[in-house]
């Protein structure tokens, strides 16, 4: 199994995202599922993000997946969102291309302006596929230097909730940290 985490400059990100000054992009993750078909990672899941990754205790779709349903997740803490409830609206959602997108809609810090979240599924190299991940978070002017310390630390969440979403779709059972996250979650009720 091959797994990489690639990064793409910087102005090169911007000008595909339309982005100005302010903003930090997470961009370029790129994990390969090998010996997997590529149907199913982007389907009718988009809800149970709370089922395979460690950073959220619950989530609940507010329908079936399509274009503004909102999936609220409660957190237990990713990049520089502290615990508590995000609710995300799905912007674009194509099973059949294999992609989907969503912006926060309620529950981020104030000094985020905006945060969208694109994914998407390529098949091959042979019979694997890459799943892509460009994260984009907006920061408030008073923000901005924070934006390398906030793109180091979302790089690294991103590169731990793919390698979960990596063996939830390889074993279809939840990674071990996981695991581990909803054992200390049953411990302290």
């Amino acid at each position: 199994m091959l797994v990489r985490a690639v990064s793409i400059q910087e102005r090169a990100a911007a000008a595909l995202c339309g982005q100005g000054p302010g903003w930090v992009g997470v961009s370029g993750s790129l994990m390969e599922f090998l010996l997997l078909p590529c149907s199913g990672i982007v389907g009718g899941h988009f809800g149970q993000i709370g089922e395979w990754a460690s950073a959220i205790t619950e989530s609940v779709m507010d329908g079936r997946p399509g274009a503004g349903q909102i999936r609220t997740c409660h957190i237990a803490g990713f990049g520089p969102i502290a615990p508590g409830v995000i609710k995300e609206r799905l912007v674009d959602f194509d099973p059949e291309g294999k992609s989907l997108s969503y912006e926060a809609a309620e529950g981020m810090p104030g000094f985020i302006v905006r945060a969208v979240s694109r994914w998407s599924v390529h098949e091959g190299p042979g019979i694997a596929c890459t799943v892509r991940i460009h994260a984009t978070l907006t920061l408030r002017p008073a923000a901005r230097l924070l934006g390398p310390v906030l793109r180091w630390r979302m790089r690294a969440d991103t590169r731990r909730v793919l390698a979960e979403f990596r063996h939830r779709v390889e074993t279809g059972h939840p990674h071990p940290v996981k695991l581990a996250a909803l054992t200390s979650e049953d411990a302290r009720s």
